[in-house]
Order: structure tokens, then C-alpha cells, then sequence
């Protein structure tokens, strides 16, 4: 059932422990010969299947059965090597029986959280067997970019770039995300490494244009057929750069206001609601430098640019970041 991996975790789950395990047994390195070890454990078939399913499991953990993992022959030959890394999860993990797919339309609610619970073990399997994690630091610290990291690993680990992606930003430094969306640019998946304050771009939506682009330190695309993978880099610090402008940052942000007021009908609320997004950022911050607490601003209202209303044009205002750098010094004096 598998597809691609849609998540990543830090700690040392039962299901990576696992799968080191099996690196160790075959002596294995990228690119794994994913075929040769599946067909250890079980038989593997190649067959039609409706194309919404990537792959199935049948005869899980059943006596005197052997396990018969069938892959979509029509998927692409990297997505295939994954799907069937994920169904090798589903066969070694003692706790997945029966016959898998991933079909959920059937299921009952508390069946489908137990099934949806297991597709995350079997991806996660899937990609520390492929994408070993020794392997990944060393990977992004020689690369000139995020960008130049997963182009490297679905090259050389002969996976997709979304599984690339989704393996890196797991173990990447704060202030790194990525959308990977459709020919239509609608996101079709999203991540962000851990300690990134932005938000990541929302799934089923249309990413825009210039979405977190405008104030990166670093960015960059990788077209993937139809489809495109976008990644950012965001700063860590900005400088608190000297300004002429002599107004208190209550003054700018009322101008700001002013100009942007067909934007919203309720003033009262929409200075609430900047105050609540500096108020929680400035906690989150605290005790970070007057540079580091302007850079998380700056991401979180850039993230914000999404909701719409005066969000949608309130980090592009020329003034904007004037008001955000007086405030940051009101905030910290």
C-alpha cells in the first residue's frame, strides 16, 4: 500500500530499529537492491491494479503461508521501489496481519486510525531502509543547498524526489520547508525541519507565486515530470537595519492600516490579531537575539499571507518591515 512516505520522525522507532537491522543482515547501501531483499521474505508479483493503489499484502503472518506482495505496474519505477520497500515493512513488522491495502473507504472509523497508524510504520521503514539515516547528515552538510541534497539522494538512493524530500526534511537544520505540488500548482504535500517557525505551505491548496520566496535567505524549485517540488531556506537572523524613520511603530502600523483598510471591516480585530501573532512569536523567541526575533516575524507573517484578507497584503506593504523592526526594538528595550 504504500506510495510515498508522508511523514518522519526523530527518535528511534521499533520500525527504523528494524530496519537497520536489515541493513546490517545484507550488508546494504543506497541504491538497495529493494527486489533481492523483498524476495527473502516473501513473494513478489508485478500486476494491473486500480491506479489510486500502489500496492497489496496478502497471507500476512498466516501458518504455512508464504507472503505475497503485489506492486501497481503502472507506477513509476522509483515509486514502485518504494511501495515495495513499504510492503517489506508490512511483512516484517509482526503486528501487521492479514491482507493490506489502501483502500479505507470501507472501514470504520477506529479501523482506519489502526490501519492509518500502520501505513506510517511501513513508510517509515520504507525510507530508513532506502535512505539509511547515517547516510543523510553527511549528505546535507557537503550539499550546497536543500535543493542540491534531495536532487543527490533520489539520484543516488534511486527514489523519488518526494521521498527525498520528505527523508531530508526530517533530519534538516530549523528554517527549512518544502511543497511539492501537481502541474496545477496545488500542494500536494508539505514539510517543514524542526524548530522552523513558518508554516508549511496547506495541502489541496494553491501555493502561491511567491509563498515565503520574497524573504528567503534561499530557495529553489526541481521539476519532477508533471509535477515540481519547491524548497526554501529561511534566515535564521536579520539584521535590525538602521532607519530614518522617526515614527513609533503604533504610528506606521495605523498608516499601514489606512491603506490596506478594504482589506477588512473591523479594524479593532485585525490589530488584535497582529498583536496575537507578535505576542506568541515574541514568546516563542524569548531570549533570542533582537535579529532572530525579527527573521521569525518576518516567517510567520509571510506564512500568514494564506488566510487571505489583510494578511494577503500586509507583509508586502512597503512599510511593513519598518514596523515590524520597531517593534522588535520596543519589544526588546
Amino acid at each position: 500500500m504504500g506510495g510515498e512516505a508522508t511523514g518522519q520522525v526523530s527518535e528511534a522507532t521499533f520500525e527504523i530499529n528494524l530496519a537497520q537491522r536489515v541493513i546490517e543482515r545484507f550488508r546494504l547501501s543506497p541504491p538497495v537492491d529493494i527486489r533481492m531483499v523483498a524476495e527473502r521474505y516473501a513473494r513478489v508479483e508485478y500486476h494491473a491494479l486500480p491506479f489510486r493503489i500502489d500496492g497489496v499484502c496478502l497471507d500476512l503472518k498466516r501458518v504455512g503461508k508464504r507472503p505475497t506482495i503485489i506492486i501497481n505496474v503502472y507506477q513509476p519505477q522509483r515509486r514502485k521501489r518504494f511501495t515495495l520497500a513499504h510492503e517489506l515493512g508490512h511483512v516484517l513488522i509482526p503486528w501487521h496481519r492479514g491482507t493490506l491495502y489502501d483502500d479505507f473507504s470501507t472501514l470504520d472509523a477506529d479501523t482506519q486510525f489502526d490501519r492509518r497508524e500502520m501505513e506510517g510504520e511501513a513508510n517509515r521503514f520504507a525510507s530508513e531502509l532506502l535512505m539509511p539515516s547515517p547516510w543523510i547528515p553527511t549528505i546535507l552538510q557537503s550539499s550546497e543547498n536543500f535543493g542540491a541534497a534531495v536532487s543527490f539522494v533520489q539520484e543516488n538512493a534511486d527514489v523519488s524526489v518526494i521521498a527525498g524530500a520528505i527523508r531530508l526534511i526530517g533530519l534538516a537544520k530549523p528554517n527549512h520547508l518544502f511543497a511539492y505540488c501537481d502541474a496545477d500548482g496545488v500542494v500536494l504535500n508539505a514539510g517543514r525541519s524542526a524548530g522552523t517557525i513558518a508554516n508549511t505551505p496547506a495541502w489541496n491548496e494553491q501555493l502561491s507565486p511567491d509563498y515565503l520566496s520574497r524573504n528567503a535567505a534561499d530557495h529553489g524549485e526541481i521539476p519532477a515530470g508533471s509535477s515540481c517540488l519547491y524548497w526554501w531556506r529561511l534566515a535564521n537572523a536579520v539584521q535590525m537595519s538602521p532607519m530614518e524613520e522617526p515614527r513609533e511603530w503604533r504610528e506606521i502600523l495605523n498608516d499601514i492600516l489606512d491603506d490596506l483598510q478594504h482589506l477588512y471591516s473591523d479594524r479593532r480585530h485585525v490589530q488584535q490579531s497582529i498583536n496575537g501573532v507578535i505576542g506568541a512569536t515574541n514568546s516563542w523567541m524569548r531570549g533570542n537575539s533582537p535579529e532572530g526575533l525579527l527573521a521569525a516575524l518576518i516567517q510567520r507573517f509571510d506564512g500568514k499571507s494564506v488566510e487571505g484578507g489583510i494578511f494577503s497584503e500586509l507583509a508586502r506593504h512597503p512599510n511593513f518591515r519598518d514596523f515590524l523592526v520597531q517593534r522588535v526594538g520596543a519589544l526588546r528595550s
